[in-house]
């Protein structure tokens, strides 16, 4: 018997929520837990849900300049500030207007001369049998094989990204 589109949704929405209560929202292919919580917060807020304790724990790991960082290696990161940007624009955006512009002034201050945005390592794909990438004792730094920190080719999905953020920034403030 094949659930319905509402029964599944909310078994997910309670999914979710049941992983936040238990401090679980942990990045397996991440070097940063801001995925994990970005798409949380987007799923939660289009629903109608309580996002301001995860709001509140992004905007405490933003740098006052704007950004994100990755924790890999402490540097600014477009990627994981375009994923900030997006969540707070998601969940009453009027209520982080000032903290909102901090991301997307940074994120336009940093764009290079030939339109993309810089990025470094944010993608880790452990072996196969890691249950827990913080196990990893090393971390290659290569785009094949396991057990390796990969880097956005051509910075392709770091720039789509951050434009996207940047669109939707435009739009909820109607810029």
């Amino acid at each position: 018997d094949i659930p319905t589109e509402a029964t599944a949704h909310k078994k997910t929405i309670a999914y979710l929520e049941q992983l936040i209560e238990g401090n679980n929202l942990k990045s397996y292919w991440w070097t940063s837990d801001m995925y994990v919580f970005a798409f949380t917060i987007m799923t939660l807020a289009k629903n109608n849900k309580n996002c301001d304790s995860l709001i509140t724990k992004l905007i405490e790991h933003q740098h006052e300049a704007g950004y994100w960082v990755n924790p890999l290696n402490g540097s600014p990161n477009a990627f994981y500030t375009a994923l900030g940007l997006k969540s707070l624009l998601s969940y009453k955006p009027q209520k982080h207007i000032e903290t909102a512009k901090n991301a997307a002034d940074w994120l336009l201050a940093n764009q290079t001369t030939d339109g993309s945005w810089l990025t470094d390592r944010t993608l880790r794909i452990p072996a196969t049998d890691v249950i827990n990438p913080e196990t990893v004792a090393q971390w290659r730094q290569s785009s094949f094989g396991v057990n390796a920190l990969s880097d956005d080719h051509n910075r392709v999905f770091t720039t789509s990204t951050v434009v996207n953020a940047l669109v939707q920034y435009s739009k909820t403030f109607k810029l």
